[in-house]
């Protein structure tokens, strides 16, 4: 016969909940928050995107797909203006269970050797409040 333990675990994980909360927190307190009482919670589908060797010249670009997973709004902020986010917005918001894509440039024009770029936001994810995603590349001199 399965326990009343196994069947919540079980049943967290389907959720989404992970197993260790169920068990740690919530069945002491007796009983589990509502999936809607969930902050928002950041994701990225990549932190660091490496260009490799380059030409100095051409802007480079990249986007981050970033993802809502919480149950609450996600509020992006540049923390430092890198013009990243869409129609040059400083600020973002991202609804439950929605993603959007973010840009980063990285210029080469009058640059050689290692180059990083770091993007930072503010978010409201009580978990991830500071995130840095990075662009680096090796720039060569351009051909004359």
């Amino acid at each position: 016969m399965i326990s009343r333990r196994s069947l919540l675990v079980a049943l967290g994980e389907m959720l989404g909940v992970t197993a260790l909360a169920v068990s740690g927190g919530w069945m002491a307190r007796g009983a589990m928050p509502a999936l809607d009482d969930r902050p928002a919670v950041f994701e990225v589908d990549r932190t660091e995107v490496d260009f490799g060797t380059v030409v100095e010249g051409p802007e480079l670009t990249a986007s981050f797909v970033i993802r809502n997973a919480g149950s609450r709004r996600l509020v992006l902020r540049e923390r430092v203006a890198c013009d990243c986010l869409a129609e040059g917005r400083q600020v973002e918001t991202i609804p439950p269970r929605e993603s959007v894509s973010v840009r980063g440039r990285l210029p080469t024009r009058g640059r050689s050797g290692p180059v990083r770029r770091e993007l930072q936001f503010a978010t409201s994810d009580p978990e991830r409040p500071l995130v840095t995603l990075v662009l680096t590349a090796d720039v060569r001199p351009g051909r004359d």
